[in-house]
C-alpha cells in the first residue's frame, strides 16, 4: 500500500516486543510476551473487517477509498481501545467517566441488599478501590473526579442502602490510613495514582531498547540517563509531560550506587 520503510520498521518492531498482562477485578496482573505472534493465522483466523475501523489522524488522503478497498468503516476520536482512551485531551474529565459510572453500577446493586459494615468494607477494599488503577496507570486523576470517587466510596461505607446524610464515625483521611495506625486500609487515590505514573520514570531508565522509550527521548532530549528534559512547548506529548514532572519527587527518594559510570556523575549526583 505504499507504506514507508521507517513506518514498517516500526510496526515490526511493535509486534515483535509487545507483551501482554491479564486484568483482574479491573487491575493488570503479571506480564508475558507473545509465542504465536501473526502466525495464528495459519490455523484459519482471519481479520474481521466489519469489526475494522479506520481512525485518521489529521489529513488523511483517499480514505474513503482504502476503507472500500479493505471493506471496513471510518470512524473519529476520542475513543476507547482495550480500556484505554485515545484521541482524548489527557486532562479531560470525560476519560473518568465510565470509572464512575461502573462505580455506580455496582453501588445501586449492592445499596439494593443488606450489606453489613465488614461487608461493605471488604467491597471497598477489593472492588470499588481497584475500578481506576488501570486508567490511573497513565493518566493523571482530576481533582473532581478523585473528590467524586472519594465521596461515592465514603458514602457507602457509613451509610450503607440507607439515603440522605448520616453520621460518619472517622474523618476520611483517617480511614485510608493501614490498620497499624488505626485505619481501614483504603487506598488514598492521589498517592496510588503518583506511584503507578512513577513508574514509567523507572521503566524509562530500565527498557533502554524499548520503541515508547525512544520516541519519548526523541520528542524530549535527556536531561539525564534517568530522565528526560522538562517540555515547556505546549504541542508535547502531554501525558508524559505530567508524568515528567514526577521526576523530582523519586529522585528524592533514590539511592544511586556507582556501577560502571554510565547513568552517576558523581560529581553531580548524591550517591551512596
Amino acid at each position: 500500500m505504499g507504506f514507508g520503510e521507517k513506518w514498517l520498521k516500526w510496526i515490526d518492531f511493535c509486534i515483535k516486543t509487545v507483551k501482554f498482562s491479564v486484568l483482574v477485578n479491573g487491575e493488570p496482573v503479571g506480564c508475558f510476551g507473545s509465542e504465536s505472534g501473526l502466525r495464528q493465522a495459519s490455523s484459519g483466523l482471519k481479520v474481521n473487517w466489519g469489526k475494522t475501523s479506520l481512525f485518521p489522524i489529521k489529513e488523511v488522503p483517499n480514505i474513503q477509498n482504502l476503507a472500500i478497498i479493505l471493506g471496513c468503516k471510518i470512524e473519529n476520536m476520542p475513543t476507547t481501545y482495550l480500556g484505554m482512551p485515545l484521541g482524548s485531551d489527557h486532562k479531560a474529565g470525560e476519560i473518568w467517566d465510565g470509572i464512575i459510572e461502573k462505580t455506580e453500577k455496582r453501588l445501586a446493586r449492592w445499596k439494593a441488599q443488606y450489606i453489613s459494615l465488614g461487608g461493605r468494607l471488604i467491597l471497598i477494599n477489593f472492588v470499588l478501590d481497584t475500578l481506576p488503577t488501570y486508567v490511573m496507570s497513565l493518566f493523571l486523576i482530576p481533582p473532581k473526579v478523585m473528590k467524586k470517587m472519594d465521596r461515592l466510596r465514603r458514602d457507602f461505607l457509613w451509610h450503607g442502602c440507607k439515603e440522605g446524610k448520616g453520621y460518619k464515625l472517622v474523618n476520611w483521611q483517617t480511614t485510608m490510613h493501614n490498620r497499624e495506625q488505626g485505619g481501614l486500609g483504603f487506598r488514598n487515590l492521589r498517592a496510588q495514582n503518583n506511584s503507578l505514573l512513577v513508574k514509567w520514570i523507572w521503566r524509562y531508565n530500565r527498557e533502554d531498547h524499548a520503541l515508547w522509550r525512544e520516541v519519548i527521548r526523541h520528542n524530549f532530549g535527556e536531561l539525564n540517563p534517568w530522565c528526560t528534559n522538562m517540555s515547556t512547548d505546549t504541542n508535547g506529548v502531554g501525558v508524559w509531560k505530567t508524568i515528567r514532572a514526577l521526576w523530582p519527587k523519586l529522585e528524592r527518594n533514590l539511592q544511586k550506587i556507582v556501577g560502571d559510570g554510565k547513568r552517576i556523575n558523581s560529581g553531580r549526583s548524591k550517591v551512596h
